[in-house]
């Protein structure tokens, strides 16, 4: 047994049984499952928010000129506030649907308890206010909305379970019925609730936003949200497609750091101020150029180099999607997955690829970004399109180079691939 055979079987021993349970986790499954379902509000809203932020200062000075730019800025104001109010009633939605109990309970118990905590007390002059503190709709809830919206559907199914209902008599209808089943879970859970934000403001934080993040949100951010960390968990992320593990199993885990990063990014730029996590982000975009393991370089190398019959058909079939950065058929097809010939190329990837972009960077080659240009085009977006809205011409050029370094990576050890092949297909006619 050869090197890449032993590496790989001890891989899919180690850490195959870990990736499964991350991937099949109830909780993780409904925070992934519940910010994706966000995407047509959050991609929709900011492609009109790129009209006011195209890299082209003679177009934005144009929109500034006539008076609409404001606009845009308010709607990418709301697509930036709204977000944590949809994580936090669609997590909870997912997670009581799994467990198959009522959603809509769920998602609207969530939502309460979420505002209810953010409405903190207010001392002006002696005068009890109450209000919702901005930043409590942008960055800083973030993390409270997925803690808040995972706590209240376990809470809720855990009550569900204990068969804990109003029954109505039969004579009841069934929907009217069905909607007092719920009612003493929410008693419970405001109550709890209460009790919870009451004993909080005793406290010095005195609200729970404020607590989150003191003791999560600044100690995560400040693990996760940094260049190192990021090309650590791609490079993980890459491992696990590897062995056919999907990404979403440890996207879905980073998600609330990426999350971060992007609100306080937007508020940054949107105040006028540095843009917070600029670099941080445009490594992860480069980490997934292609798609997961950088795969548009690997398929300009199939377009212009592969000779056998079978490596010319996949080719035909995942050149589109691959440009789109959707590299399944390249994955399950060339095959790249639990290919020991692939293996060093696709783990390798994020780390040079991320190099590249701190080289950009810290050279001074690209100086400008915006955070608009990155989160607001579609992830099938081509990534050197996505590149060039996020940081103009520099970034668009850096994201090229990654895709020429990459095809170089994969382009050996493709060659290999294709000579085996050929000879295949010759011995068989």
């Amino acid at each position: 047994m050869g090197f890449l055979d032993k590496l790989q079987e001890g891989l899919e021993r180690t850490i195959g049984p870990i990736a499964q349970k991350i991937s099949q986790n109830k909780t993780i499954t409904a925070i992934s499952s519940g910010v994706i379902m966000t995407m047509p509000v959050t991609v929709g809203a900011g492609i009109i928010s790129l009209l006011g932020n195209m890299p082209i200062p003679a177009f934005t000075t144009f929109m500034e000129n006539i008076g609409f730019k404001q606009f845009i800025d308010q709607n990418n104001t709301i697509g930036n506030y709204i977000g944590p109010l949809m994580n936090v009633f669609l997590i909870a939605y997912i997670y009581a649907k799994n467990e198959d109990e009522n959603p809509i309970a769920s998602g609207l118990f969530a939502w309460t308890v979420y505002f209810n905590f953010m409405i903190p007390v207010l001392d002006s002059g002696g005068e009890q206010l109450q209000g919702i503190p901005a930043q409590f709709l942008a960055g800083d809830g973030v993390f409270a909305s997925l803690i808040i919206a995972t706590l209240v559907a376990k809470a809720y199914c855990f009550i569900m379970k204990k068969n804990l209902r109003i029954k109505m008599p039969e004579s009841v209808p069934p929907m009217i019925a069905k909607s007092f089943e719920p009612m003493l879970s929410g008693i419970i859970i405001f109550g709890v609730c209460l009790l919870l934000k009451f004993g909080i403001y005793q406290t010095t934080y005195q609200d729970l936003f404020t607590m989150i993040n003191s003791f999560v949100t600044a100690p995560v951010t400040a693990l996760g949200a940094n260049v190192t960390a990021i090309i650590v968990v791609f490079t993980l992320i890459n491992l696990f497609w590897f062995f056919g593990i999907h990404p979403l199993a440890l996207v879905s885990i980073f998600t609330p750091v990426i999350s971060q990063m992007v609100t306080t990014s937007v508020q940054t730029m949107m105040a006028g101020e540095t843009i917070a996590y600029a670099k941080e982000l445009s490594v992860q975009l480069a980490m997934q150029v292609g798609g997961t393991g950088g795969t548009l370089g690997l398929i300009f190398i199939l377009a212009f180099f592969a000779k056998s019959e079978r490596y010319k058909s996949i080719t035909k079939i995942s050149f589109i999607p691959a440009i789109c950065n959707i590299n399944e058929p390249l994955i399950f097809g060339l095959p790249i997955m639990m290919n020991p010939l692939l293996f060093i190329p696709m783990v390798l990837n994020p780390v040079i690829s991320g190099l590249i972009m701190v080289g950009a960077y810290d050279l001074g080659f690209i100086t400008n970004y915006n955070p608009i240009g990155q989160v607001s085009l579609p992830w099938t977006s081509p990534t050197p399109l996505i590149g060039f809205f996020a940081g103009g011409v520099p970034m668009l050029v850096t994201i090229l180079v990654i895709t020429v370094v990459s095809a170089l990576l994969y382009f050996p050890f493709f060659m290999i691939m294709e000579r085996k092949e050929r000879a295949v297909e010759k011995i068989n006619g």
